[in-house]
């Protein structure tokens, strides 16, 4: 009997031990190693150079009133926008006011002042109202002496999306009436249209003369660098197992610059490996490196690179042909050998929804024919696949019946094209960009001809394509300009280069692409209200525009 109550005992102790244990509170690592200084930041010292000249010149007043009080920061997320700014701000040892979308902030730890400016507002309080309040009297009112301050504004409320015009309107007010500088920070994550374009334009940054700098990706030295430094941190717990070179190699690789995901990664994988137990470590070596590669983000997956090269090249097997296989001699025009990858397996291993692998697929195949009628044949099998895909409802499965339409498809007809073993390079699709285009020229269309009584189908058809040749003073320049912009078939401008698809790359269906697009070049860069465009009528070749 004394020897159960001592086993009670123990289970009893060891269960409380877990609880204690499961309820510790477990930092991330992001917010453990925030960088302290301006030297432990891991971007390009010309892009901390340009923030913090331009905080500096506005804060000490030296270029006040002549450049604008909003700075907008832009690139891929997890790049260090978010910490260059509180890094500086902390040097500059400025007053940081935060906007948060959600009610309960959390606050910064550092040693720059915080404001918690939501908690006055009441929970049903409209978040425009509360955004403008917000934006026009939290820099004019401070309850501390210093007169550096700095808003940050890194999440907008919803309702600026649908209505940009809201959004513009306090800016301008802002912009006139802003005491103190603004930091807005957009991340290039969205898909279709942009967030900088609906709540930025550019004619909005041209009117308000608004600072823009860019963030590129992390550079892989510097990532790797940071995380060499976390490995070898004091911080670190000793339950913590440190990770070896290629490991770190292998994250820094993986995170494609995202600094963020990159440590991230690294304490789920070294948490992972720590919470196993000793005794267990040398027999389950195969689920380790299992789990290894799942944090990795190597596991089975193909490369995109390699799961379009097994369905372009579609090869066969003659020798796995069984009798099932053969066709009666009326039907010998449809026998094929047996495939040697399974498409509907070759797509499941990939990491990119159905219509990103179809729009690939239809990006690349044209190199791999060469008469006509199997491009007839093939075409129609995507467009078998597309109409499939345009069912919103049951999307989810028919989107699997999409892929193998136009896989099997492709390959079914692509069979006098195998022998043809040539290495050819694979591109990325242009949909996308293409779309980001239409979108970019609609909205200019709307805010260029803004007032007019026509539809905007009426002045993509019946009016942009003549204003060239109509001569009338009463369109203004901007508007002659921009439909000489879409009225004009200038080949070269239009021509664009495909993208190159690398044997590890990793397609995301983003719009983190905008400073190579040909029409950010010839029309973004330019304010249509004002460039004075002399209009040539030799120079100018109506051609219809269908948006």
């Amino acid at each position: 009997m004394a020897k159960k109550g001592v086993s009670l005992k123990r289970k009893h102790s060891a269960f409380i031990s877990e609880k204690l244990h499961s309820s510790k509170e477990i930092i991330p690592w992001v917010d453990e190693f925030t960088p302290l200084t301006i030297h432990d930041l891991a971007v390009h010292k010309k892009k901390i150079s340009e923030v913090q000249s331009w905080l500096q010149n506005y804060l000490l007043h030296q270029n006040k009133g002549k450049i604008s009080p909003i700075l907008l920061l832009t690139g891929p997320p997890g790049v260090g926008k978010t910490a260059t700014i509180k890094t500086i701000c902390k040097y500059l040892n400025a007053e940081l006011f935060i906007w948060s979308n959600i009610q309960q902030e959390k606050q910064w730890k550092a040693n720059v002042d915080f404001i918690s400016y939501r908690e006055d507002f009441r929970e049903n309080e409209n978040q425009t109202v509360a955004f403008s309040r917000f934006l026009l009297h939290s820099t004019k009112y401070s309850l501390f002496s210093n007169d550096k301050k700095v808003v940050l504004v890194e999440e907008f409320p919803n309702a600026f999306l649908r209505k940009p015009d809201d959004f513009h309107l306090i800016i301008r007010k802002f912009s006139l009436n802003g005491n103190y500088p603004a930091v807005f920070i957009i991340s290039d994550n969205a898909k279709g249209e942009s967030a900088e374009n609906r709540l930025f334009p550019k004619d909005l940054q041209t009117t308000l003369r608004i600072a823009n700098i860019n963030f590129n990706p992390v550079a892989p030295t510097m990532l790797m660098k940071i995380l060499n430094g976390i490995n070898n941190s004091s911080k670190l717990q000793s339950s913590c197992i440190k990770l070896s070179k290629a490991q770190l190699e292998s994250i820094a690789s993986d995170s494609k610059g995202d600094i963020r995901n990159a440590i991230n990664t690294m304490q789920f994988l070294c948490m992972t490996q720590s919470a196993k137990p000793k005794f267990s470590q040398k027999k389950d070596t195969s689920k380790t490196k299992e789990s290894e590669e799942c944090a990795l983000k190597r596991d089975s997956s193909l490369f995109l690179f390699h799961a379009l090269g097994k369905i372009l090249y579609c090869k066969r097997d003659p020798s796995l042909k069984s009798e099932k296989d053969i066709m009666p001699e009326m039907m010998k025009s449809l026998e094929r050998d047996p495939l040697i990858s399974n498409p509907e397996e070759v797509y499941e291993k990939t990491s990119i929804s159905a219509e990103a692998f179809t729009l690939f697929l239809q990006e690349n195949y044209l190199s791999f024919i060469e008469d006509s009628n199997i491009v007839s044949e093939s075409s129609a099998w995507f467009s078998e696949a597309d109409l499939f895909s345009s069912y919103w409802n049951g999307q989810e499965t028919l989107s699997d019946y999409a892929v193998s339409l136009s896989s099997r498809g492709l390959m079914f007809n692509m069979v006098s094209c195998s022998s043809s073993r040539r290495w050819k390079p694979l591109h990325k699709p242009q949909y996308y960009e293409n779309n980001k285009k239409k979108n970019l020229l609609t909205n200019n269309l709307k805010h260029t001809f803004k007032g007019t009584c026509l539809s905007m189908r009426e002045i993509q058809i019946d009016l942009v394509p003549y204003i060239p040749k109509l001569l009338s003073k009463s369109f203004n320049l901007g508007q002659i300009s921009l439909a000489k912009e879409i009225g004009e078939m200038n080949v070269k401008r239009l021509r664009s280069m495909n993208r190159t698809l690398d044997e590890k790359d990793c397609f995301q269906m983003d719009t983190n692409e905008s400073e190579s697009d040909a029409i950010n070049t010839q029309l973004e860069e330019k304010d249509p209200e004002n460039i004075d465009v002399q209009v040539s009528d030799e120079e100018i070749i109506i051609e219809e525009y269908d948006f």
